[in-house]
């Protein structure tokens, strides 16, 4: 068990480190070069590195939530039968999302 929980804590840091260098690439090295770059190899050159990329980040978003949430399970042993707390995130997304958007609507 102990094995299956470093495991899992290590796939969570890993692919949180690849979505967040690849941000980081993307903006501080990717993006300048592409500017410098002659308009058709930037035509030619950014679909296919921010294609792939974007793929990454997905994977890695899918990947880190699902280990995240199966760390929190192992720390939060009633996660899945708290109904409060499957009932508070759709009451704060359906009445705190309109308080943050337009706090003075009627």
């Amino acid at each position: 068990m102990v094995l299956c929980i470093k495991l899992i804590f290590f796939l969570h840091l890993f692919f949180v480190i690849v979505w967040i260098g690849g941000m980081f690439f993307n903006l501080l090295f990717l993006t300048p070069a592409l500017r410098s770059a002659e308009e058709n190899c930037r035509k030619e050159i950014a679909p296919k590195v921010l294609g792939k990329f974007f793929w990454t980040v997905w994977l890695s978003a899918i990947i880190f939530f699902g280990t995240g949430m199966a760390l929190w399970h192992k720390f939060r042993p009633d996660f899945f039968t708290n109904s409060l707390f499957h009932f508070k995130p759709l009451l704060f997304c359906h009445y705190g999302s309109e308080f943050y958007i337009c706090p003075y609507a009627g």
